[in-house]
């Protein structure tokens, strides 16, 4: 009979054999799935509590849903930025989300916390549109930027597409 410890143990291998931080340098090539996205998370607040990353279906009525995401991956929370590879179950659409989660307690607090959306929708006191947020992954790998937004704060990071000063055109003259 297996001990309760080295099940636990085995259980922590397979969890991370799945689901990783990615290197600099490196890609996501290590993981073992035919489709993935690697998600480097941009204007990370703090280095208390967690990053999370979870990927919802291309079914609207699922989106943000609790019990409907795909996968749930996370990785302890970097000053500024981190890079996550997310295994996905094949090609499709997804919608992908974002949460430093500053207390690790898996809540979230929209006083604390900061969000992100994949394609970067702009955000206001609800969550964006499900179609503004889907991507289309294939086989192999995509790779998407995440910019999170404080909400108490107001912060945005300095790549952020919505931190950008007017773009040309849209100039008072």
């Amino acid at each position: 009979m297996l001990k309760p410890a080295l099940v636990f143990g085995l259980l922590q291998l397979l969890a991370s054999s799945l689901v990783f931080a990615q290197t600099e340098s490196g890609l996501c090539n290590d993981l073992n799935a035919n489709s993935w996205v690697g998600v480097t998370v941009h204007g990370i607040m703090s280095d208390e509590g967690l990053i999370r990353a979870q990927i919802y279906s291309d079914t609207p009525d699922e989106f943000l849903r609790k019990g409907k995401k795909i996968v749930r991956t996370e990785i302890p929370s970097r000053i500024n930025k981190a890079i996550l590879c997310v295994p996905l179950p094949g090609p499709g659409q997804y919608s992908l989300v974002v949460m430093h989660d500053r207390k690790a307690n898996g809540r979230a607090d929209f006083y604390t916390d900061g969000f992100g959306f994949s394609n970067n929708p702009r955000l206001a006191l609800s969550a964006p549109d499900h179609a503004d947020t889907l991507f289309t992954a294939n086989y192999g790998g995509k790779t998407l930027d995440v910019f999170l937004r404080y909400m108490l704060f107001g912060r945005l990071s300095s790549g952020d597409p919505w931190a950008t000063p007017a773009t040309k055109g849209d100039t008072d003259q």
